[in-house]
């Protein structure tokens, strides 16, 4: 994998809250195998089946995909400090 389509997969990540689903990634336009090349790096972390996250990603947003689950307006809301 180049190294800007690397940053480039990865700012993709980060642009989701360090917690995307690879299908939401591919739609964007990186393959699969890209994808798989960042988990074998490193650079990612399967969750789940479909989610990949950053290795630094929030713990509470991981806990959600692990668990198949979407934070609610009012779980943004705490996290924004309303």
């Amino acid at each position: 994998m180049t190294e800007v389509r690397r940053i480039d997969l990865l700012a993709a990540v980060a642009a989701r809250d360090g917690v995307a689903r690879a299908s939401s990634l591919s739609r964007a336009g990186h393959s699969r195998h890209r994808i798989a090349q960042a988990i074998e790096a490193g650079d990612l972390v399967r969750v789940r089946r479909d989610w990949v996250a950053a290795p630094d990603a929030d713990a509470e947003l991981i806990a959600a995909a692990r668990a198949g689950v979407v934070l609610s307006c009012i779980t943004w809301a705490r996290r924004a400090g309303l």
